[in-house]
């Protein structure tokens, strides 16, 4: 079984192994815990992109509601049946509504799939060049190893850290319970392992 959502808890581990001769970080271990926050959080962030998802919703809603105003007001000014004006009516509306509902549905309806799993408690290990997770659900457990050159890109908010595995799917880790040290040996790790496909994202 493979479970793509991943968040930090309160209670991480952190194992770190250092090589006495090279000096650098060779693995870091991380306990890890399904979270809704989480899930939402990725899911939001392949919805959006690059741009800070909730920022985006508020400008995209604040948009939508200029255009239909205007357009409301010159349907109201005009004797004259305005189909155009019908049309940008209902189809800002329906774009919102699309908005709306993946941001606030979507990772609701997500969530509530992976509970039919129980509760989901994985190791996740950096190593010098794959990422390996040790999964275990109520009453199952299974182990994946990814390489690092078949992961399609790492990306980094102020409060996840997004590994894509593919385009849609991801671990994501929580940065609030990692310590400043383990972050800053990680920032290192995905910069010499990942290079260009490491991003971080300013939200």
């Amino acid at each position: 079984m493979s479970v793509n959502i991943l968040d930090i808890s309160t209670k991480m581990l952190y194992h770190i192994y250092i090589n006495p001769k090279r000096r650098k970080i060779m693995d870091i271990i991380v306990k890890c815990a399904l979270d809704k926050k989480a899930l939402a959080a990725f899911s939001r962030a392949c919805l959006f992109k690059k741009g800070d998802p909730k920022k985006k919703l508020i400008q995209f809603t604040v948009l939508v509601a200029i255009v239909l105003a205007l357009d409301i007001v010159l349907m109201c000014i005009s004797s004259e049946k305005r189909m155009l004006e019908l049309l940008i009516f209902f189809l800002g509306l329906f774009l919102l509504f699309i908005q709306l509902y993946y941001y606030f549905v979507v990772p609701a309806i997500q969530y509530k799939g992976r509970k039919k799993f129980g509760d989901v408690s994985m190791t996740v290990t950096f190593t010098d060049d794959a990422i390996k997770v040790h999964t275990c659900t109520d009453g199952a457990s299974s182990d994946e190893t990814v390489s690092y050159e078949k992961l399609v890109k790492v990306s980094e908010t102020h409060d996840y850290i997004f590994v894509y595995i593919t385009d849609r799917s991801a671990y994501v880790i929580d940065k609030s319970a990692i310590p400043e040290n383990v972050l800053v040996e990680l920032h290192k790790k995905f910069t010499l392992s990942f290079g260009d496909k490491y991003c971080v994202l300013n939200y």
